[in-house]
């Protein structure tokens, strides 16, 4: 990686990004049915997860890893699933991932509970858009009563077309560019 692209103090990320790539044939490794996001159904061939960096203040990106992804018949034969092979992945290089940037963007696919966690054990914060069937509930501020039994952890579901503000702390750092809100839910 040179260093004249990518100078220290610029804004980087990581990106992921599975790819399909078509191939027909029997006797290649790993060849199986993937998503192919182009044809927006799943097709015979072979994956590859895609790995970049992205310079955010130069609008550029540089692929930095490609690792060929198993085809479900072999990953049912180790007792896991895709997103556990791509959290893989990211830990095989997550030392050289973090000199780089402790982000990662991805697509919607990935915004998965169970992948999000696999990444926030591994440090790396996750940037990508929720889910369409996204469940976010408000967490209850309420104080302990003393009663018997468990508090109350949630408070209603968040409905985007409604948003409660009273709950979300303003950021006023940004005022140009709009009001921008922030919530744990």
């Amino acid at each position: 990686m040179s260093e004249r692209i990518f100078e220290q103090e610029d804004r980087k990320a990581i990106a992921i990004d599975p790819c399909y790539i078509s191939k027909s044939g029997k006797c290649t490794p790993w060849v199986g049915y993937f998503w192919s996001g182009c044809a927006g159904q799943v097709k015979h061939g072979l994956e590859i997860m895609g790995i970049g960096l992205i310079d955010i203040d130069k609008h550029n990106c540089i692929t930095l890893k490609a690792e060929q992804s198993p085809d479900n018949i072999t990953l049912e034969g180790f007792g896991s699933t895709l997103n556990d092979w791509y959290l893989k992945v990211i830990e095989m290089y997550k030392e050289q991932l973090h000199t780089i940037s402790n982000y990662i963007v991805a697509d919607v696919f990935f915004s998965k509970n169970l992948f999000a966690q696999g990444l926030e054990e591994m440090n790396f914060h996750l940037v990508c858009r929720l889910r369409d069937d996204a469940n976010l509930m408000y967490l209850s501020q309420a104080q302990r009563t003393g009663k018997k039994g468990r508090p109350k952890l949630y408070d209603g579901k968040i409905n985007f077309s409604n948003l409660d503000h009273t709950r979300m702390n303003r950021l006023d750092m940004l005022q140009d560019e709009g009001v921008f809100y922030t919530l744990i839910a």
